[in-house]
């Protein structure tokens, strides 16, 4: 699928199963799986996904080179909570990541990577998120609210976590503040995909 010109979202919807979706870059593509299909994307800045109801997993990669600047994900349980245990994976990069994860109207919102990334419809902090940065001198920043709406952890990677390499994903550290506002302020795309989720969840 090519987007061409013009600020685009691409949209993919689940089922009432258990879902698996993924979205990584394959060089300068931006690749989505759903269970059993496949779509090679160009020319899109913005993605939604749905999964549904069932006990999902989202997997969101670095998109960095691909165009895509922002994932929205709807896990579909704020306005009818399945009570099923939803699990989104994201995945950093090989160099020094630092991220930010804060909370505005329960829509969970990650940045400092490429894309941004906005989760909404957790239920009650029943559904996870797991956050794998990789190799590199990296940095995880949580604000306390986020840690009320979902179950977060984070994994920095052996080369700073010799210790935990039996234990990887710990729980962040709380810091004082809630850092959305500077991160909206510095990173639009990430009120871009917060706003994607929030518009579906007041519907």
């Amino acid at each position: 699928i090519d987007g061409g010109p013009g600020n685009d979202v691409l949209g993919v919807k689940g089922s009432a199963k258990a879902d698996s979706m993924s979205i990584k870059a394959r060089g300068r593509i931006a690749v989505v799986q759903a269970n059993e299909g496949s779509l090679t994307i160009t020319g899109m800045e913005n993605a939604f996904l749905a999964p549904g109801t069932g006990a999902d997993t989202v997997r969101i990669g670095s998109l960095a080179g691909t165009g895509m600047a922002s994932v929205a994900v709807d896990l579909y349980s704020q306005k009818n909570p399945d009570r099923m245990a939803d699990t989104v994976y994201l995945e950093g990069t090989t160099g020094a990541d630092r991220l930010t994860v804060g909370v505005k109207e329960k829509v969970v919102v990650v940045a400092g990577m490429t894309p941004a990334v906005a989760i909404g419809g957790a239920d009650d902090a029943m559904d996870r998120l797991r956050i794998s940065t990789g190799r590199g001198w990296d940095r995880v920043t949580v604000s306390p609210d986020a840690m009320k709406v979902m179950d977060i952890k984070y994994d920095l990677g052996r080369d700073q976590q010799p210790r935990q390499a039996d234990r990887p994903f710990k729980s962040p550290a709380p810091v004082r503040k809630d850092p959305l506002s500077h991160l909206f302020r510095h990173n639009p795309f990430a009120r871009i995909a917060a706003q994607q989720v929030a518009v579906v969840l007041r519907h």
